[in-house]
């Protein structure tokens, strides 16, 4: 029960690769993100799950962006992993 403990107590941050390019798409698929569909409230982008938000935003600038982009991230909880209520909060902030 300790590890399921300590993996519930990590944060998490939610990373959405918005604009990303149409021909890295096989790049993010291999990294482990997921489309979200445009029929859904703000879709039509790719995201994942990481503890490492830092890390996460440089390899897309350096390997999808190829510059500086605004990546943004967002905090994931127990309140909203499983829900919709993580992307309703990207969308109030």
């Amino acid at each position: 029960m300790s590890a399921v403990r300590d993996a519930a107590l990590q944060d998490e941050y939610l990373i959405r690769a918005v604009d990303a390019p149409y021909d890295e798409r096989l790049k993010l698929k291999e990294r482990g993100y997921r489309w979200r569909p445009a029929e859904l409230p703000l879709g039509k982008v790719w995201w994942t799950i990481t503890a490492d938000p830092s890390a996460e935003i440089e390899w897309l600038r350096s390997e999808v962006y190829g510059r500086d982009a605004n990546v943004p991230e967002y905090k994931v909880t127990a309140l909203n992993r499983f829900s919709e209520r993580l992307w309703q909060e990207v969308t109030s902030k």
